[in-house]
């Protein structure tokens, strides 16, 4: 209801004008839907359902009638997937935005998390691992989708390896104990996580920092191995050459 006040000329005279509406109300009920696919031996495989024409969910199953993994769909954008362990527990949770993954996490089938990867418009971003009792066993990270930094963790979260790549090659490693640490050089090397064949340069150093021994390599090869004293002087220097 509105309510308009007029004043006209002197004296003061008013009138009130009242004027009222009526809002209709229309109510539309979305249509749902749903189709539902076989295996020849009649359980059933996969169901879609529909809302207004466009899929909102996909359940797929197992031969023995066990969910597989369920997709869900917004917009007719896939949102969520989830996989499950034949058992019923949750596997796989992958989510999406505007269509483009941005988070996948895995699970231990008694429910703990295994590991998270990460994505930015798409690309990896960052990837993390778990030990089953929860604590962080390695962090993966990515510059432009190409990995940059592996950090690897024991079960107490002291750090024992730290991989640097440049530009998705694998540039030095850093090997960490009680008595010190190691420092692997790479040059012009793809990603080589166990072979040692482009190894540039290996530098051990003491618990205190202080550098023990340096082996330098070209093409790989041993040709050059320098042990130091306490005072960082060169104690031994052994030069090799590689047999015609």
């Amino acid at each position: 209801m509105i309510v308009k006040r007029i004043n006209i000329g002197s004296p003061v005279k008013s009138s009130v004008l009242l004027v009222g509406w009526i809002v209709l109300g229309i109510s539309i009920q979305a249509l749902s839907s749903s189709k539902t696919y076989y295996y020849p031996t009649g359980a059933a495989e996969q169901i879609e359902e529909y809302v207004d024409d466009k899929v909102t969910k996909c359940t797929l199953y197992l031969k023995t009638g066990e969910i597989d993994q369920v997709e869900e769909y917004v917009d007719g954008k896939q949102s969520k997937l989830t996989r499950y362990y034949k058992t019923g527990e949750i596997a796989q949770v992958e989510k999406f935005d505007d269509g483009k993954s941005v988070k996948w996490t895995d699970y231990y089938k008694t429910g703990e998390v295994r590991w998270v990867d990460e994505y930015d418009d798409g690309k990896p971003f960052k990837s993390t691992r778990y030990y089953q009792t929860g604590e962080v066993m390695q962090i993966v990270k990515f510059v432009n989708g190409n990995k940059s930094e592996v950090i690897s963790h024991d079960k107490t979260g002291e750090v024992k390896e730290v991989k640097k790549f440049v530009n998705g090659k694998l540039s030095n490693v850093v090997y960490y104990s009680d008595q010190g640490k190691k420092v692997v050089e790479y040059i012009d090397s793809a990603e080589l996580e166990y072979i040692d064949v482009r190894q540039s340069k290996v530098t051990s150093y003491d618990k205190n920092g202080k550098v023990r021994w340096v082996n330098e390599f070209v093409d790989g090869e041993l040709t050059k191995s320098t042990e130091y004293d306490k005072t960082k002087e060169a104690k031994s220097v052994t030069e090799y050459s590689s047999i015609p």
